[in-house]
This record gives structure tokens, sequence and C-alpha cells, in this order.
């Protein structure tokens, strides 16, 4: 649209015909990362103050969307007490680090998984305080949201937050904002298959891009794209992407 301007422009040169060489370290070709998004708890619901319960769920409801809905909160209730346990022991079975993208109250009505996460071999990112959008809001409430998230999960599992991905919308702000708070690095965008140095405020930021087409909210259906019927469909499109990545390095 004519006449709008954004101090963060859009990038749409990448490598062309000539990606940069680069390797992991060891020599390895392609990096997994295991990301856990643990935000049960925190989504909208008339129980803590909202004035409306969240929209996603696996049931339709017939209810007004002011009131509880039961058989959703039982949904996003069975991650906390079953899933992410089941999660634990699959890791530590086959000795894998995991990342924790954390909307951090999540972790104040867990204490113990988040006791848990002390002795654990993951990394924790940002995902904000809870699991919802906030649109509209200021960079002043972003920054503060980005600060409770970093101190609240620090104090409740004693492991130092490097990177965010903000709960969506992502303003022309949020790099920065990390940037100035310290961040390591920024996860919210998906732009390309590697990492990538971005200069934020005058220095280098590296830049993990989140690769939100083997997120599993496909099986949601519509959220991110055509949704996952089965959990053959979720292996074969994770061995696939796999595949075309490590193709690329040879």
């Amino acid at each position: 649209m004519a006449g709008i301007t954004t101090s963060r422009p859009r990038s749409f040169i990448g490598y062309g015909d000539n990606p940069p060489k680069f390797t992991w370290p060891g020599g390895k070709k392609v990096a997994i990362n295991f990301a856990i998004n643990y935000e049960e708890g925190t989504e909208r619901n008339p129980l803590i103050g909202d004035s409306s319960r969240d929209s996603r769920s696996w049931v339709k409801c017939a209810l007004p969307d002011t009131e509880r809905d039961f058989m959703q909160e039982g949904e996003y209730e069975y991650g906390t007490r079953i899933g992410i346990w089941r999660l634990l022991r699959l890791f530590k079975e086959f000795q894998v680090p995991f990342s924790v993208f954390v909307s951090s109250e999540a972790l104040l009505v867990n204490p113990e998984f988040a006791e848990r996460l002390k002795t654990e071999n993951c990394d924790m990112v940002s995902h904000g305080t809870r699991s919802i959008s906030r649109i509209g809001q200021t960079e002043e409430t972003e920054r503060e949201h980005l600060r409770t998230s970093i101190d609240q999960t620090f104090q409740l599992t004693g492991k130092k937050i490097l990177g965010a991905f903000p709960r969506p919308p992502i303003t022309e702000n949020s790099r920065r904002i990390m940037a100035e708070e310290g961040l390591l690095y920024d996860s919210a965008t998906t732009n390309d298959d590697r990492p990538y140095f971005d200069q934020v405020c005058g220095r280098p930021m590296l830049v993990l891009p989140y690769a939100l087409d083997t997120n599993d909210a496909r099986f949601w259906g519509g959220q991110s794209g055509p949704g996952f019927t089965g959990s053959t469909d979720f292996f074969e499109y994770l061995k696939d992407a796999f595949d075309v990545l490590y193709l690329r390095t040879t």
C-alpha cells in the first residue's frame, strides 16, 4: 500500500544458485531440533478472567464462546498430565536433547514439570507468557511480556532463555526488542532452511528459522495448510523434509 513505511525491510534475496558452504559441528549435514511447544493452561479461558475461551479445539462446541468447554479443556490438560512425561521418557531413552518453546505461565500451573526441567538436557525458548495472540500491542507491552517470560522461566527452571519465538502476531519491533533484551537469536520466521545473521542494533543477530510445515499443528487442519490425517502422514512428511535437506548438503 502506498505511503506505508516500516523500519524493518523485507528480505527477498537469498543465495540464488550459490548457497554458502555450511556444516554443523563434527561435519554433520543436518541439524534436527525437537521443539516442544509447552503452552497448556495459558490459553484463553473464562476461568482465568478471559472474556471468551480459546477457539482451537478438536471437537466442535455449540456453547457460546463466553462459556467454558470442558471437553476442550481436557484436550489441553492431556498434554501436561500424560503427553509431556511420555516425551521426556522417549528423549531420555534415546539420549536426545530438545528445546522447549515455553509460554512461561504454563510452568506456574505444573510446578512438577518446571522442577524437572532443571535437570533435563534442553534449552528454553521464549514463546511469550501465554498462548494467546495480542493484537495491537504497544512496543512497551511487547517488551514487558518478553521480560516476564525470561524472568519467570529462569526463576522456575534455573535455565536462561537465549532466544525467542513470540506469540504471533510478530511485529516490526520484535527482533529489535529481542536484541535489546540481550537474546542471541530469533526463531520467529520461516524464510530459510538454515541459520543466518541479520544486522540488528548494530550487531549481527542469529536467526534460526522455524519449520512451521513440520509442526504437528497440521493435525488440526486448516491452521498450517492441509491437515495430517494420521501418524503415517506426519512421519512421511518429516522423513521427506529431512531427505530434501540432506540431499541439498551433499
